[in-house]
Formats: C-alpha cells, sequence, structure tokens
C-alpha cells in the first residue's frame, strides 16, 4: 500500500458529540492502523477551509490564525494536529465547500445570508 486516502468525516448533523468522535477518533484510528499495517504510506487527509477565522480579510492560508467555533472545523482541526504528530508521511488538504444539487446547502443558504447579515 502506497497511499491512504482518508476523506471520511460527520458534518451535517446538530449531534456535536458524534461530530467530535467520528471526526477525531476516526482519525486516531485510520492512524493507528497505518502505523500498524502501512507505516511508509503517504497518509492523505480532508479537512476544511472553515478552520479559518471568519473576519479573515482573504481565502485563509496555512499561517493564518484557526480558532474555529463550530464542531465540524474545530474537530478537523483537532484531527488534522494528531495527523502532524502521528510521525507518519502526510498531506493535508483544506478543501472548500462544494455546492450542488441535492446537498441541502444551496436550500439553507438565504437563511445563512440573513442570519450573518
Amino acid at each position: 500500500m502506497s497511499a491512504i486516502i482518508h476523506l471520511a468525516a460527520v458534518f451535517r448533523t446538530q449531534d456535536t458529540d458524534l461530530i467530535w468522535k467520528m471526526n477525531v477518533e476516526g482519525t486516531r484510528n485510520l492512524i493507528a492502523a497505518a502505523k500498524d499495517y502501512a507505516p511508509k504510506a503517504r497518509f492523505i487527509m480532508a479537512s476544511t477551509s472553515n478552520i479559518y477565522n471568519d473576519d479573515n480579510p482573504r481565502p485563509g492560508r496555512e499561517d493564518d490564525a484557526a480558532r474555529p467555533e463550530q464542531a465540524y472545523p474545530a474537530s478537523k482541526l483537532v484531527a488534522e494536529k494528531e495527523l502532524q504528530e502521528s510521525g507518519l508521511i502526510w498531506s493535508i488538504q483544506r478543501f472548500g465547500f462544494v455546492y450542488g444539487d441535492n446537498d441541502g446547502h444551496l436550500e439553507a443558504l438565504p437563511k445563512l445570508v440573513v442570519k450573518a447579515k
């Protein structure tokens, strides 16, 4: 095995305990399995650009402040740190959201815009 691509996450729920359990503990479990069975594989993890502070004047850069308040981005940031400190060969991709038909985000957008003013 030459690569592990970790795309799993929980984020569309109000159950913050589930978000933390799956995103952090799930990543820890994958890291442990990688160490046991494929310690030389490159571990690629999908994270989120939502870790960056809302008041950034531009799209986030790696060295920008990251103090997310919501469970999903906060849990992804903790999972990132777990991977960074794992001793494995790693890469973290902080993707922005991709919106599409029937994903729920487009339908929720008008309410979010009003809330954000």
